[in-house]
């Protein structure tokens, strides 16, 4: 076969698209030799180290803009492909006649809207909002088959969207090696001990403020590490932090290598995560495979991905999670059979598990 993947998410500057886009297609290169792929790639990652039956096509085109709609449907429709995969929902409504799978990670925006949840002016919001409704509702429709992370997303597609079950695929994520190769006593980064950790985005469903309600119940010496590259909806944050004059104890450590996020989860009390709604969720099983406790918003896929592996509270009973968090200290019988079960939840869920799943599902369409 010859299959084509938007690979325009590849690398960890785009969080966890980019994850999921960089393994998907590392772990391909492992176990495919038999099938062609070509990537649509932006022009630093054109010399990707890869095997000879990848290679690359420069797709310099932002995403959601109307070159991306242009030249990612020039770019298919000039090669023969038998397959396409978006590992996002964006796909070209000039394509149309190349089938195509497409990954579906969540429907938050479906649920969280409104002027709290955007920077916008009201007018570009609901312009943006409009188009993004479409997007997704293309790439629902015409796909051939859809891809979710979790049974919680799979219901979701097709509920909203009246599709039948068998075109949802539900194909979980994984972690990356390169986190667990840290040396288990170093420290990479100065960091005020105790503390508990958020990886992530600052968008209003990710409920951070809930972390920060917490620290405030929380005794002086602990500190919350908030890692991720700050956004637009950081100054809220910090405004937020600000009024309540924790500004000594809140710190951003912005993007991290996988060596410097490895060495946070490490020394972390504790992960934790307020969030209102997920797709899949990353950090919780990261931090899990590295020993890091983690407390999280009892939201059905949390529970679904980590089931009695982590401690669960109410989204928004920041004082439940502050009792919780402090709970952690004891590391009694409880606390390593938590641990212990996080090691053992981690193993369920691998990138080559899930490339070698999507592979099969390519395969359907010889």
């Amino acid at each position: 076969m010859n299959i084509a993947i938007d690979a325009r998410f590849y690398g960890l500057e785009h969080a966890g698209l980019g994850r999921y886009t960089l393994n998907l297609i590392n772990e391909l290169a492992k176990i495919d030799q038999d099938n062609t792929y070509t990537l649509f790639v932006w022009d630093k990652y054109k010399d990707l180290d890869l095997p000879d039956n990848f290679k690359t096509i420069i797709v310099n085109a932002n995403h959601h803009s109307l070159s991306e709609q242009v030249l990612l449907a020039k770019a298919i429709g000039i090669n023969r492909f038998d397959l396409v995969h978006f590992p996002h929902f964006i796909v070209p409504v000039l394509n149309l006649t190349t089938p195509f799978i497409v990954t579906i990670h969540d429907l938050i925006k479906h649920k969280f809207q409104g002027i709290d949840t955007t920077t916008l002016p009201q007018y570009q919001y609901q312009i943006k909002n409009m188009l993004y409704r479409f997007d997704i509702w293309w790439a629902a429709k015409r796909s051939r088959s859809i891809i979710t992370p979790t049974s919680f997303v799979k219901d979701d597609v097709v509920q909203y969207y009246n599709l039948p079950a068998e075109k949802v695929h539900v194909i979980g994520e994984g972690v990356d090696d390169n986190l667990l190769n840290v040396d288990e006593s170093q420290q990479i980064l100065d960091l005020k001990k105790p503390y508990f950790m958020y990886v992530g985005k600052s968008y209003a469903h990710k409920n951070v403020v809930a972390l920060i309600n917490a620290l405030e119940s929380l005794p002086d010496d602990y500190s919350l590490y908030l890692v991720g590259e700050k956004q637009i909806f950081w100054d809220r944050i910090v405004e937020k932090v600000q009024n309540k004059d924790l500004l000594n104890r809140v710190h951003h450590l912005g993007f991290l290598t996988d060596e410097g996020l490895a060495s946070v989860y490490k020394n972390a009390a504790a992960f934790a995560s307020a969030s209102y709604e997920e797709g899949f969720g990353l950090p919780p099983l990261e931090a899990m495979s590295l020993s890091c406790p983690v407390v999280l918003s009892d939201i059905p896929v949390h529970k679904e991905v980590c089931q009695d592996a982590a401690l669960y509270f109410d989204a928004d009973d920041s004082e439940r999670l502050a009792k919780l968090l402090l709970s952690l200290g004891d590391k009694d019988e409880d606390y390593t059979r938590r641990i212990n079960a996080g090691l053992e939840r981690v193993k369920v869920y691998s990138w080559s598990k899930m490339a070698s799943d999507v592979l099969k599902l390519y395969q359907n369409y010889r």
